[in-house]
């Protein structure tokens, strides 16, 4: 026995100077044969039975299906409700019927409708204007001389009644034929004052 115990002590002041020195042998041949024993036979055992089972049957179950079936039938009705509302279209405003332009009255006339004859003095005698008018417009006019010399006032007498059916009374004269012209103006311009309303 005091062998054995020589023995023991020989070899655990082997191990302490070894362990002094620096050399760690003996721990590991200690150390994982205990604490790997018991941590992996008690804590792995007794966790994964208690929580995985309670966590996945309780929390999973009553969760989920709660938010599923009330959250979100609650936020669609909302938006479902809200958003159609801001786009319903305003009713189209009536158009209003267009107000009718009066019709303008037509201006008064200048003159009546119907032939008119007047005379004045011309170069050898009288001149006779006859002027006739529709819907205010002087539509012929004519004019005669007997008096007048053929070759000049008579010839400027076709000229001078062309003028006054464009121009009434403001009648361009005819050169060379200047009381001619002048007669045949007043007299066109006293039949003209005969027909003025």
């Amino acid at each position: 026995m005091k062998k054995k115990f020589g023995a023991l002590l020989l070899a655990l002041t082997v191990i302490l100077s070894l362990a002094a020195c620096g050399s760690k042998d003996p721990e590991p041949t200690v150390e994982p044969s205990v604490e790997p024993t018991v941590e992996a036979t008690v804590e792995p055992t007794a966790e994964p039975t208690v929580e995985p089972t309670t966590e996945a049957t309780e929390e999973p179950s009553a969760e989920p299906t709660a938010e599923a079936t009330v959250e979100p039938t609650a936020e669609v009705m909302a938006v479902a409700s809200a958003e159609p509302t801001p786009e319903a279209k305003p009713e189209p405003t009536p158009t209003p019927a267009p107000t009718p332009e009066p019709t303008p009255e037509p201006a008064p006339k200048t003159y009546k409708d119907g032939t008119y004859s007047a005379s004045a003095q011309g170069f050898g005698g009288s001149i006779t204007a006859s002027v006739t008018i529709s819907d205010d417009v002087i539509t012929a006019v004519s004019l005669t001389g007997d008096s007048e010399t053929p070759a000049i006032g008579g010839a400027a007498l076709d000229t001078l009644a062309a003028n006054a059916k464009a121009n009434g009374a403001a009648m361009d004269s005819v050169s060379g034929a200047t009381l001619t012209s002048n007669g045949a103006k007043e007299a066109v311009a006293a039949a003209l004052a005969q027909a003025k309303n």
